[in-house]
């Protein structure tokens, strides 16, 4: 492949980082699964049996080699994937599962998991598009995949001397194989974060010498938009049909005051109300109001000793009119 100028027909719209995440993050899951089917081979026993014993006798776990890739990764906000076949096959190669045949499950999960993730989070480069951004991104996925082969043979090497129960001499091919391994992480790292900031600044508005052109909305922010105007536009529409509602009328809303009473409207009265004029209700209120008489305009005087005079004069006059009765000389019971 020659360089040269890149066409216009090459051109194409450059993926976004949450894109070539979202494919990193499958090629995770692929290469992990593909590590720990190395490890274990086909027959995992004499691996997970020899796991056991050095787990009994206090060996130490083996080093762990992808620690580096995830915090090379860090940029994308990715790691290792978040799913209980990742971390089974995290545990085999660090020789802490000690059940082979669960670790060789969950290495197929896993597998059958980066594929389908693959499938549905393609990173379309189109060929011959040499542009930065592209070029960077497909680096990027070049060295991750550079990174999980190469993890493949060294965990092919351990195992061989983990079957023949030389804990140290795995130790060992591990550690070369992290060295061998920190070119690669470097780079993956960079590029992480270079990929990362070409897609803040695309994302970022363009400004020009008299106006700021806007990054163009993508199709959620295109529906959350329509989605706001149309709830915008349903308000005001509520609030115009609230101002247009006739506002009561204060006289006729009182209590005791009954559309169908005094207050009826007359034919003019409802031709004035349909054409919104005001209607004269305080006259027909000011001519059918009763007149109120007023007799005294003295307050009202309480006298609460009255009844006990009057008892106590017709009690007096009953005495005396007794005692008249029993002292007269012509009574026979009398003397």
């Amino acid at each position: 492949m020659t360089d040269g100028p890149v066409r216009e027909t090459d051109r194409g719209t450059v993926p976004q980082p949450r894109a070539v995440a979202a494919h990193v993050e499958a090629l995770d899951m692929a290469g992990l699964a593909f590590a720990a089917k190395r490890l274990l081979g086909k027959d995992p026993a004499p691996v997970s049996g020899q796991f056991t014993m050095w787990a009994r006798s206090g060996k130490p776990s083996l080093p762990r080699l992808t620690d580096p890739l995830w915090e090379a990764l860090a940029p994308l906000h990715i790691g290792r994937p978040s799913s209980p076949a990742a971390a089974l096959c995290d545990q085999v190669l660090t020789g802490m599962e000690r059940d082979g045949t669960v670790g060789l499950r969950a290495a197929g999960d896993l597998a059958t998991s980066g594929k389908n993730a693959f499938r549905a989070a393609p990173l379309e480069h189109a060929d011959g598009d040499r542009r930065d951004a592209i070029r960077r991104q497909q680096a990027l996925v070049d060295g991750v995949k550079a990174y999980w082969r190469a993890i493949a043979g060294i965990y092919t090497q351990a195992r061989t001397s983990i079957v023949a129960g030389d804990h140290d001499g795995a130790v060992e091919v591990l550690r070369a194989g992290q060295q061998q391994l920190g070119p690669t992480v470097d780079r993956i790292a960079g590029l992480a974060r270079e990929v990362v900031a070409a897609g803040e600044k695309a994302d970022a508005p363009v400004r020009t010498a008299d106006r700021v052109e806007e990054p163009s909305p993508t199709a959620e922010e295109q529906v959350a938009l329509q989605a706001a105007a149309q709830a915008a536009a349903q308000a005001a529409l509520a609030d115009q049909a609230t101002q247009q509602q006739p506002v009561a009328d204060p006289v006729r809303t009182r209590p005791g005051m009954s559309p169908a009473g005094p207050l009826a409207l007359s034919d003019e009265q409802a031709e004035a109300f349909a054409r919104k004029e005001p209607i004269a209700i305080e006259e027909e209120l000011e001519a059918e109001r009763a007149p109120v008489e007023v007799l005294s305009t003295k307050p009202v005087r309480n006298h609460p000793f009255l009844p006990i005079v009057f008892l106590l004069i017709v009690s007096g006059v009953a005495l005396f009119v007794l005692y008249s009765i029993i002292n007269d000389p012509t009574n026979p019971l009398g003397g």
